[in-house]
């Protein structure tokens, strides 16, 4: 049903899957995602993915961050964040100096700003000097922030 050629019924199903809290649905989910060609569904699948945030999805939700749709890479972000692992925090450290768009952007900032680790600092340092003078006063804005929070933890 996930791989359905009818939105009205891939879409529902993808939905269902992601609200199911079984993580056994990952690999259905990961498959579907690598042969999605329309946006929309691979849309759909990275917030179901996101949902279940289970680590086994990393690496699908890694490629996706490089997805030519910026909604698709958008939900990539925040999937990443649900899933709160050491190598889904690595993969977006990693992308924080590699995105382009504003939007993206913009989600990236508000994850490293929430994010305890100090990788996250010296990511948002990055974006604090980005040439988009909204991302970087948005950056500076979070990092002037993150000072006023406690120490710095890793969590997770």
């Amino acid at each position: 049903l996930v791989s359905s050629s009818t939105l009205s019924v891939c879409l529902p199903a993808i939905e269902k899957l992601g609200h199911s809290h079984d993580t056994d649905v990952v690999p259905v989910l990961v498959q579907a995602l690598g042969q999605e060609k329309r946006a929309v569904v691979r849309q759909y699948l990275v917030d179901a993915l996101g949902r279940l945030r289970s680590p086994d999805s990393v690496p699908a939700l890694t490629q996706a961050l490089s997805d030519r749709n910026v909604q698709v890479r958008q939900s990539a972000v925040v999937a990443l964040e649900a899933v709160g692992s050491e190598d889904a925090e690595n993969a977006l450290f990693q992308h924080a100096g590699k995105e382009t768009e504003y939007a993206v952007k913009t989600h990236l900032i508000g994850v490293l700003a929430r994010s305890r680790n100090p990788k996250a600092t010296e990511r948002l340092k990055v974006l604090a000097e980005d040439a988009d003078p909204q991302i970087k006063a948005r950056a500076q804005k979070a990092l002037k922030n993150k000072k006023k929070s406690p120490g710095e933890l890793i969590v997770k």
